[in-house]
C-alpha cells in the first residue's frame, strides 16, 4: 500500500471521487471511498481497477447476464488489456483518459 502524505490526499480523494461518481455521490461521505483512502492502494490500481469494473458492465450488458469479477478479469487477461493499460497508462492519469486511449472507437 502507498503511504499518502498529506499533501496528497486531496488529490487522491479527487481520484477517489471520479472513481466513486457511479457509487457514491463527491458531496456525500461514502464507507467505500473511506475505506480506500485509509487503505491506500496505488492510483494504478484504482484505474484499472475502475476499468476492469467498466469492462465487466459492459460485457456482461452485451452476453445478457453479469458476467462477474472472475469473468472481467479474465477478458481483461485474454484480450491484453492489461498489456496495453501498460503501456498507456502514465501516473496521475484518471479513467476516463486511460479509455479513451484504450478503446477510441467507444462511446
Amino acid at each position: 500500500m502507498a503511504d499518502i502524505r498529506q499533501v496528497d490526499k486531496a488529490e487522491y480523494r479527487r481520484l477517489l471521487n471520479e472513481i466513486g461518481e457511479d457509487y457514491c455521490p463527491s458531496d456525500r461521505y461514502c464507507l467505500f471511498k473511506e475505506v480506500l483512502l485509509a487503505l491506500s492502494p496505488s492510483r494504478r490500481l484504482l484505474v484499472q481497477m475502475k476499468l476492469i469494473d467498466k469492462i465487466k458492465y459492459e460485457r456482461s450488458k452485451m452476453s445478457g447476464k453479469d458476467i462477474g469479477w472472475e469473468g472481467a478479469l479474465q477478458v481483461w487477461i485474454d484480450e491484453k488489456m492489461a498489456e496495453k493499460f501498460s503501456s498507456i497508462y502514465k501516473e496521475g492519469m484518471g479513467h476516463k483518459a486511460v479509455y479513451a486511449e484504450m478503446f477510441p472507437m467507444s462511446k
